[in-house]
């Protein structure tokens, strides 16, 4: 340990981490429900816009993840206000393949290749550290 560091790889969460999926995909539902439950991770799911604003004041997630895939535009257009309303919510948009040039704070992963990066991210963000 140099100086004030601390080793928070040793900390564990007092609850654990909460992720809302707003994805029409129901596969990817199924496969992101298992492996993030998988992960200890707590899942719930939507795939309406009023259903997801009344589920993120109702159960407060750490993070959204938003289906881009279909419609990017809106989905960048959604991370903001989520992100405007709760900015302790990290919301992440989520694309096929070719992934849209970065947007100023959208965050933006491809869609099927990327559960562990996208587990990581979310935990260490929960844990308070950099994702």
């Amino acid at each position: 340990m140099a100086g004030n560091a601390f080793d928070m790889e040793n900390v564990r969460p007092l609850r654990p981490p909460r992720v809302l999926l707003a994805v029409t995909d129901r596969r990817f539902v199924r496969v992101a429900s298992f492996l993030f439950a998988r992960h200890g991770f707590e899942v719930a799911s939507t795939n309406g816009s009023k259903e997801l604003l009344d589920l993120l004041d109702e159960r407060v997630p750490d993070a959204v993840i938003l289906d881009g895939t279909e419609a990017f535009g809106e989905a960048a257009r959604l991370a903001g206000a989520i992100e405007g309303l709760h900015p302790n919510v990290t919301v992440i948009v989520l694309a096929e393949e070719r992934v849209p040039a970065p947007l100023s704070n959208v965050r933006i992963l491809p869609k099927w290749n990327s559960f562990d990066q996208l587990v990581q991210n979310i935990a260490r963000r929960h844990l308070g550290l950099a994702s």
